[in-house]
């Protein structure tokens, strides 16, 4: 998918440099066989490009939906996909014999044919009209059986929005080609076509990566959130700590401020004896002490 669209985009550069967008009555004879050449590469990966982007989308849809009957209706839509890029690659690229009279027929120096180059163009022009409609519309009714909640209904109708955008600047791309299909200034007319194709691709592509721009939003949103409490934790911490250090450090005393007692082990078991003398009277029932006499120390 990128592969077609980011050269796309730098060879539009390229032509802007070499004199698209001007008179061609102001373009010296090289520039416009070069802007010409290129518009021709442009051409057979702008339709090429489209559908291996809807092709993608598709395969989205595959891996999100698994009702059978969907799953047939994404795989019929794959295969058109298929042939149409197939097919429009092929009369792209030899729209004219020899290949090369496609940028050199401008002149009228050069001998070959072309076949009805407008024709072409305003057939696939429609026929990607209809499998953008198709794309967009297709998981419809799947994501209407799922009930999302509020929040997550008005993403997926964002989404789908921007993606019924891409027919509608095809549609003003096709309307485009029609009022100025047999110009002469081509330099010039090509340019306001050129403006569309790009901003039809650029659509696309925005649209069929949505999902993983979104995962990839959530990720680095939930990381950001983590670092962002972890560091307010180790903060916290180490704040109390550093109290803590200073609590023990404001009542603690200096170490050399600080005594001690010796204490000597006192053995008094050699100069006491104790003589416990007891008489007792035994009553019944009952045992009693009447006395407990304690004898000096010897």
């Amino acid at each position: 998918m990128i592969l077609f669209v980011i050269p796309g985009s730098a060879l539009g550069i390229v032509l802007v440099n070499t004199g698209l967008g001007s008179s061609i009555w102001t373009i010296s004879f090289e520039n416009i066989t070069n802007i010409l050449h290129i518009y021709y590469f442009e051409g057979t990966m702008y339709l090429t490009g489209l559908s291996f982007i809807r092709i993608s989308m598709l395969l989205t849809y595959l891996r999100i939906f698994p009702g059978a009957v969907f799953r047939q209706m994404a795989f019929i839509s794959i295969g058109l996909n298929v042939v149409c890029a197939v097919v429009f690659f092929l009369l792209s690229t030899f729209q004219c014999v020899p290949v090369s009279y496609s940028w050199h027929r401008w002149d009228g120096e050069h001998e070959g044919h072309c076949y009805n180059i407008n024709l072409q163009i305003r057939v696939a022009a429609i026929v990607n009209i209809l499998l953008d409609v198709a794309a967009v519309v297709l998981p419809l009714p799947q994501l209407w059986k799922m009930k999302l909640n509020t929040p997550k209904t008005l993403l997926v109708f964002l989404m789908f929005a921007i993606g019924l955008l891409v027919p509608i600047v095809s549609v003003i791309r096709l309307q485009t080609l029609l009022q100025f299909g047999n110009a002469m200034n081509v330099t010039y007319v090509y340019a306001r076509v050129g403006y569309w194709s790009s901003a039809e691709q650029h659509l696309a592509v925005l649209c069929a990566c949505m999902p993983a721009i979104r995962n990839l939003i959530r990720r680095f949103w939930k990381r950001s959130t983590t670092v962002t409490h972890a560091s307010g934790s180790t903060d916290s911490s180490g704040n109390i700590a550093n109290s803590n250090d200073t609590m023990m450090e404001a009542g603690s005393w200096p170490r050399e401020e600080r005594h001690s007692i010796p204490l000597k082990d006192i053995h008094n078991d050699e100069d006491r004896r104790y003589d416990r003398k007891a008489s007792h009277t035994a009553s019944p029932g009952s045992f009693w002490v009447h006395a407990l006499e304690t004898a000096s120390p010897a």
